[in-house]
């Protein structure tokens, strides 16, 4: 399957997840808003090729991504100013795979910098949604 197949696909999956109202609840329940941006990327994409996308909606962003065949979810958005302690550095050349791996590493979110975006950002990983979706 292609990165273009793949990003289809993750879209087709998100779809069909808004489409029950046990989807919309996993998804309030995981602080996605009704409106809120959601962003389609390959799991092997750059961050740099992705961070264009996602800076041209108001955030945070949801991210939706298809790595072998499952459906992997994260948002994205500012950090508050009273929430930074130490933040790692992101680089551009990382896939946005990497991000969602390293947001699934804790509870409370992942800090990072990203240089192709002039703030600290914070990443939540989503849990997965392979029993919702297998209905």
């Amino acid at each position: 399957m292609s990165a273009l197949e793949r990003r289809i696909e993750a879209m087709r999956l998100f779809g069909r997840l808004v489409a029950t109202q046990e989807g919309r609840e996993y998804l309030a329940d995981n602080n996605h808003k009704s409106g809120q941006a959601v962003v389609v990327a390959d799991y092997e994409e750059l961050i740099k090729d992705v961070m264009p996308r996602i800076r041209s909606h108001k955030p945070p962003v949801t991210i939706a991504l298809l790595k072998d065949d499952e459906l992997l979810m994260f948002s994205i958005g500012p950090t508050p100013e009273a929430e930074r302690v130490s933040s790692s550095a992101a680089s551009p050349e990382s896939t946005i795979g990497m991000l969602y791996e390293a947001a699934c590493q804790t509870s409370n979110g992942s800090s990072f910098h990203l240089t192709s975006w002039d703030r600290d950002a914070t990443a939540f990983s989503m849990p997965s949604v392979r029993e919702l979706l297998s209905h």
